[in-house]
């Protein structure tokens, strides 16, 4: 703010200066000589336009008035009895002021239309970057989206794995379940059957806790062939009822039933 103040006094001190140097031209220099003065007059317009430039309409309209007041001592005093001189000069201080009125309106509209410019430059930018953060969130979305689509792949492809191997073990246990009833209660066949089964449910707790994990039900429907079922069941059922010396038959059809 002071290095903005400083400058506007350091520009105004030179126009000034420049519009006090013309005018003392203009006072020292005979009215005989009137070419020069012509000179000097237009000299006038350089302090009134760079007052437009640097100020606007109102640092223009200064520099023109100032230089009116100035210049109409010369005027009236040194040109008496030139009429048509008078009244000539008088009309160039007119459009002193005017020149300055559209010059100074020209550069605040030229401002005014660069900093309108120059917000929607800003506007622009912090939309562009709000959208390249939007852009890269979205990104990682899909990337999150993705990923998650895998593991959902993934995890619905090893539950079905799961399921395939959980199946079977209901046939090996109960397998190992007849032998296991086959052997005396002491015998080490008996034992190794135990064994068996034994390692068979902490595998289907193995198995089940996965599925619970990824909540995969452990109800879901399965196609299956329904004669080779009812068959292992019958070979299972056969056993016990073996052993209860009690016979046990199944007629099943020869044909896959699904």
């Amino acid at each position: 703010m002071k290095n903005l103040l400083k400058r506007d006094t350091r520009d105004a001190l030179a126009i000034a200066s420049l519009i006090v140097i013309i005018s003392i031209l203009h006072y020292s220099t005979d009215i005989a000589l009137a070419y020069f003065h012509d000179i000097y007059k237009i000299l006038y317009y350089i302090p009134i336009i760079l007052a437009a430039f640097r100020f606007g309409v109102k640092g223009g309209l200064a520099a023109s008035i100032s230089i009116s007041i100035i210049y109409t001592p010369h005027v009236t005093l040194e040109w008496t009895g030139h009429f048509g001189v008078i009244v000539n000069r008088f009309v160039e201080m007119i459009v002193f002021n005017v020149v300055a009125v559209i010059t100074g309106k020209l550069v605040e509209n030229e401002r005014a239309e660069r900093y309108r410019y120059e917000k929607v430059a800003k506007e622009l930018q912090a939309s562009y970057r709000k959208l390249q953060e939007h852009s890269e969130h979205l990104a990682e979305i899909e990337e999150q989206l993705r990923m998650s689509d895998r593991l959902a792949t993934l995890g619905e492809l090893t539950a079905s794995l799961a399921h395939e191997v959980r199946n079977p073990l209901g046939a090996i246990k109960g397998a190992a379940e007849i032998l296991r009833d086959e052997y005396p209660e002491n015998g080490k066949n008996r034992e190794f059957a135990e064994l068996l089964i034994h390692d068979v449910d902490r595998i289907n707790e193995v198995i089940e806790n996965y599925l619970s994990l990824v909540n995969v039900s452990n109800k879901k429907h399965e196609k299956f062939e329904l004669v080779q079922a009812t068959k292992t069941v019958a070979q299972i059922l056969q056993a016990k009822a073996r052993k209860e010396k009690k016979k046990l038959t199944a007629q099943l059809p020869a044909t896959p039933i699904w």
